[in-house]
């Protein structure tokens, strides 16, 4: 087929993933990212099953084993601190776990001799036709693209563009993190404990002198990640007061905290004509209804992040309107992400004392825990 432009929204794993597939295909492609730089921020992330595929017909899957986190386990442990259960690295890591900044860094590196960057820059608009779409940026242009593509996360501009009714569900279910020393010494392993509807996990992965520090807890306040960071940091406070165990160890050696919060979009479809919205995030991601238009692939269940819930559905088709070559590159990278961000969603409830206890590993892809109290 002929050759088309296309421009992606979002420079991350997805857009990466997905302007490199194209331009194998003879596209030629465009990204706009509104990060000033390429990003390095970020969870690590983790690979099962169809994504391995993926990273080897990228050539790239030699480079993200050397950079493998080398997970061991995570240890469970109760108000007090005392060990009551273990979970395998696999809960975690998956197969293979990479720091997210590393695997933007490998992707870049892959793309970016023969794809147009565009760092501090936008779309604000978009004009849909029969034969094109025309972009309006944030830098003042106005150009014309045979295929637009959203890679732009959770808040994506594209989504909100091409699909006013995709109204965000915040379920209830709040993140927030940073990293500190490694007072604690640990190798490549870390500590989970969950109490009072909040739950605590500290580990150790890439860099042995540092100490990640992850905090889970519901909110009835919806997009927590929206208000300021002053905001953030009190609301956040607040759902810890009063805590033990490490927790206020940590809180004295914080230095700049991060937050996510768990949303989901309904949609019946990602595309609209010559557009198409990326269907995960780095959070949980989309809760899709059941419907004929699903393509007949295999399920999958995941962890999205515990305390979670575990789901099983189906990815779907794109619409018909979406050409069909560029329509298969976006299936692929559908599966770049760990299965478990595509096809899992955490239910929050404003509350997560329910999941105090080791999380339920359905037989689907799941890991054995043990249950037996040590000694």
């Amino acid at each position: 087929m002929a050759s088309l432009t296309v421009l992606i929204s979002g420079a991350g794993v997805a857009g990466a993933t997905l302007d490199e597939l194209l331009t194998r295909s003879g596209h030629r492609v465009t990204i706009v990212e509104r990060a000033p730089a390429l990003r390095h921020t970020g969870y690590a992330v983790d690979f099962r099953g169809a994504a391995f595929e993926v990273l080897s017909e990228l050539g790239i899957l030699d480079d993200v084993r050397r950079h493998d986190t080398k997970m061991t386990g995570t240890a469970l442990v109760d108000r007090d601190g005392v060990q009551v259960d273990l979970l395998p690295a696999e809960a975690f890591a998956g197969e293979l776990e990479v720091p997210k900044h590393v695997l933007n860094e490998l992707l870049h590196d892959l793309t970016a001799d023969h794809v147009e960057y565009r760092f501090g820059t936008s779309i604000t608009s978009l004009t849909q036709t029969e034969d094109a779409v025309t972009a309006s940026l944030t830098d003042g242009s106005t150009e014309t693209y045979d295929l637009v593509f959203g890679a732009d996360g959770v808040y994506s501009k594209v989504r909100q563009l091409a699909f006013s009714s995709a109204a965000l569900q915040h379920l209830g279910l709040s993140g927030a993190g940073f990293t500190m020393p490694n007072f604690l010494g640990l190798d490549h392993s870390g500590l989970l404990r969950a109490v009072d509807g909040t739950a605590v996990y500290l580990f150790n992965s890439a860099d042995p002198d540092r100490l990640t520090v992850s905090l889970s807890f519901g909110t009835s306040s919806g997009a927590l990640d929206r208000l300021s960071r002053a905001e953030q940091e009190a609301a956040t406070r607040a759902a810890f007061a009063g805590d033990g165990w490490h927790t206020p160890s940590c809180w004295r050696r914080c230095r700049r905290l991060g937050i996510s919060t768990s949303a989901r979009a309904r949609r019946c479809t990602w595309t609209a004509g010559r557009l198409a919205a990326s269907p995960w995030w780095e959070t949980p991601d989309t809760a899709p209804r059941r419907r004929r238009a699903w393509a007949p692939r295999r399920p999958c269940s995941a962890l999205v992040r515990w305390p979670g819930t575990w789901r099983t559905v189906r990815t779907r088709r794109l619409s018909p309107a979406t050409r069909p070559s560029s329509g298969r590159m976006w299936r692929k990278t559908r599966r770049m992400a760990a299965p478990r961000q595509r096809c899992s969603a955490v239910r929050g409830k404003g509350d997560l004392s329910a999941h105090q206890a080791a999380p339920h590993f359905p037989h689907t892809e799941a890991f054995p825990v043990n249950t037996t109290k040590p000694g």
